[in-house]
């Protein structure tokens, strides 16, 4: 926990900040005890204070022992708390002697730690040994094929089949070493994006004192802390890019700054007399757009196509964002799955593994499927068939009277008994009435309810309009294949007649949510320039909604660039809300958007709607 935040909440908890720095500076000002430091020019620590625990740090002897004490009985005295020394310990490192370690532990009156003991079940010291460290965490794991009697079991699979995702055959166990990197991935990513938190700036001063992280190495005696998270360095530096604002922290040759999924990097030989440039270097500083004679001199053309896809954002700085995630941000989820990458399936391969987990049937009559059409193609094949001409009511049937007949296969082979086919029929059908009768009463006592609910709530919200009796709709079209973006914006009265309507083509777009957001923009700005104060805009984009609507952080991908612009629209409104509507409710915005494929500019509709949305409009 840092200072800043620390400071802050010792303030809404109502302590006098002078008298809480004056306990500090009376122990340490007065060469009471000493800060702790890292490494040589690195961060200055007295305490680590965790979610539940606090570590003090202080040299072994009786002198910094006794000043300890002495501030946290004046802690006591200002908060009213009490410290327990019954639960505290103390830890000493190995080369302390024995009579120093006596007299500090008399000094708080606590227990010694034979060793550093555990912090959130896991070790709090790493020593060489890593096996004999981690070996508890083995016999704590229970395994997929143990039959819960001796913990032992036949492995009737590979693991690599059962951590497949379920829509493609497995059994979505997570790869273990996948998703540990994954995880350690998000503190890399901390300290690529924060580099001022205090941990950020404790390892830098220590490993990478010179450079940033991305160009940080394991370097020499590394802690098992950073060898772990430079395990996910390579996984970090494939997935970043760089989103320009200004362009004044990026560099032209060396980081990675272009859009989509192909190389991120310029292609085009660096001239030799050049330097570090910049990509602000590339702008025009008088029409803040590229410089094209700069562009067409210094690069290829599929550089160049490339980067005047780019949008530039003078009044924002560049920053980090991850590629792939909408938000831009790292997720460990984004990240186990580009680690686990695209699963292969073979053309023969069956595909409906969504169907049969989906299915309304009990758990281990799924497992049961799954496995059967595991075992071979021609079963398989023939249930692939069988999915095209019957509904899931029937299937379910289907599935009992596998499950019972496999059953009683089993019960012949290791049990020597036979059971009539009547009675398995009998048996079949009861289960099957039972687990429907279950399953049912749950749906309609729990769900029925809320479904109508959300029927009359979107019924609401798809006829809504202003507090002027206005209706004001806007939507927007994207083509992957060519970035294209286009918005269409219609206003209507309260019994749906026309009133004016506008559409045309957007800047290149990443993806259909920016193409929403500069849609939204486009509407914004449409509406100010019509006068019009309070608005209820309509959209069928609930992403979007709630992206405007939400306090949450900025995103750091391209699509944040488009959602601010929208906020700052924001502030030009007495009132602007978004309401969120079904898709079939904004065709004549979607019709409109759909006609500004074909055109070069907007185009403004006044009185008389356009030919194409005349016989839909009421």
């Amino acid at each position: 926990m840092e200072w800043s935040f620390l400071r802050k909440m010792l303030v809404v908890l109502g302590f006098e900040m002078g008298g809480v720095i004056a306990v500090i500076a009376a122990g340490s000002g007065q060469g009471g005890f000493s800060w702790v430091k890292s490494c040589k020019g690195g961060a200055c620590a007295l305490a680590f204070i965790l979610s539940d625990d606090s570590l003090l740090f202080f040299k072994s002897n009786v002198q910094e022992a006794g000043v300890i004490r002495r501030c946290l009985t004046s802690y006591e005295e200002l908060s009213g708390q009490t410290i327990n020394y019954h639960k505290s310990n103390i830890c000493f490192s190995k080369n302390t002697q024995l009579a120093d370690r006596n007299v500090v532990t008399a000094v708080f009156g606590v227990q010694q730690a034979a060793n550093f003991g555990k912090y959130l079940g896991l070790p709090a010291f790493v020593g060489r040994n890593k096996r004999a460290v981690f070996a508890y965490i083995g016999d704590k794991v229970r395994f997929w094929w143990w039959n819960g009697r001796d913990g032992g079991g036949i492995h009737w699979m590979t693991w690599d089949k059962l951590s497949k995702p379920k829509k493609f055959g497995g059994l979505g166990f997570k790869d273990l070493r996948a998703f540990n990197l994954a995880m350690l991935g998000k503190q890399g990513w901390r300290f690529l994006t924060n580099p001022q938190s205090l941990v950020a700036r404790v390892y830098k001063a220590r490993y990478y004192p010179k450079i940033d992280f991305l160009n940080a190495t394991v370097g020499n005696n590394p802690s098992f802390c950073w060898r772990s998270v430079m395990a996910s360095h390579g996984l970090i530096r494939r997935n970043i890019r760089r989103r320009i604002g200004n362009g004044n922290c990026t560099l032209v040759w060396g980081d990675p700054w272009f859009m989509g999924d192909s190389t991120p990097m310029i292609l085009s030989n660096k001239p030799e007399h050049l330097g570090e440039v910049k990509v602000s270097g590339l702008i025009d500083p008088v029409t803040l757009t590229w410089d094209m004679p700069l562009l067409n001199e210094l690069f290829l053309p599929y550089d160049i196509t490339r980067i005047i896809k780019i949008p530039i954002s003078p009044a924002y700085e560049d920053l980090w964002y991850w590629f792939g995630d909408p938000k831009g941000e790292y997720t460990v989820k984004g990240a186990y799955r580009e680690l686990m990458g695209v699963i292969p399936m073979r053309l023969n391969d069956f595909s409906s593994w969504n169907r049969i987990w989906n299915l309304k049937i009990p758990p281990k009559w799924k497992t049961f499927l799954w496995r059967v059409c595991m075992v071979g193609d021609d079963f398989g094949v023939w249930l692939e068939a069988l999915f095209q001409i019957i509904d899931d009511t029937h299937l379910a049937s289907m599935v009992a009277t596998m499950y019972h007949i496999w059953g009683q296969r089993n019960m012949v082979v290791w049990e020597c008994r036979l059971v009539p086919p009547r009675r398995v029929h009998t048996m079949r059908v009861a289960t099957v009435d039972a687990w429907r009768a279950a399953w049912l009463h749950g749906v309609e006592t729990t769900s029925g309810q809320a479904r109508g609910r959300l029927r009359q709530a979107a019924s609401a919200r798809d006829t809504e309009i202003d507090a002027h009796g206005l209706r004001y709709s806007f939507d927007a079209g994207y083509v992957v294949a060519s970035g294209m973006g286009v918005f269409g914006i219609i206003l209507q009265r309260a019994d749906g007649g026309f009133i004016v309507a506008k559409n045309g083509p957007l800047p290149t777009c990443q993806g259909p949510f920016m193409a929403e957001a500069l849609a939204c923009k486009e509407a914004l700005s449409w509406l100010i320039d019509l006068g019009i104060s309070e608005v209820a805009l309509r959209t069928d984009c609930s992403n979007l909604c709630h992206a405007l609507t939400t306090s949450a952080t900025e995103f750091r991908s391209y699509d944040g660039l488009a959602v601010s612009a929208c906020r700052q629209l924001l502030s030009s409104f007495t009132s602007c809300s978004f309401v969120s509507i079904r898709r079939t409710s904004n065709f004549l915005a979607h019709s409109l958007a759909s006609a500004a494929y074909s055109q070069a500019d907007f185009m403004t509709w006044e009185d008389d709607p356009p030919v194409f949305i005349s016989a839909l409009i009421d």
